[in-house]
């Protein structure tokens, strides 16, 4: 990941619970992790819906 980048931003938990709320109308975000990679953009793994963990 390129830090010095121009492009590259990090963003809060909040404000990626409010795009995930705007797109997608979930807002329930279990984790978010910034991923390495991403040359021209900044690359998050969110973890979202109303349960992490599958029950059998």
């Amino acid at each position: 990941m390129n830090t010095k980048s121009n492009l590259f931003r990090e963003v809060s938990a909040e404000a990626i619970r409010d795009i995930f709320v705007h797109a997608l109308q979930k807002d329930i975000i279990w984790e978010a992790a910034l991923l390495d990679g991403g040359l021209f953009n900044t690359t998050y793994l969110v973890e979202y819906g109303p349960s992490p963990f599958f029950i059998v």
